[in-house]
């Protein structure tokens, strides 16, 4: 295997790996977000409804 080959296989799996931390990444956001819906449709809608008005 030449030094060129090792560098483009060396260079596409960085990119394969940051592909991945994006992923992760995105997934976990994903799941935070899952969370707090399902926290806030845990919440009876007039605790919800008196909670948004009192930031008004």
């Amino acid at each position: 295997m030449s030094d060129e080959e090792t560098q483009q296989l060396i260079v596409a799996a960085k990119g394969e790996a940051e592909a991945c931390d994006q992923l992760v990444f995105w997934t976990q956001r994903l799941q935070h977000a899952l969370d707090a819906r399902r926290q806030l449709l845990d919440v009876p809608p007039d605790e919800l409804k008196a909670a948004l008005e009192a930031q008004r």
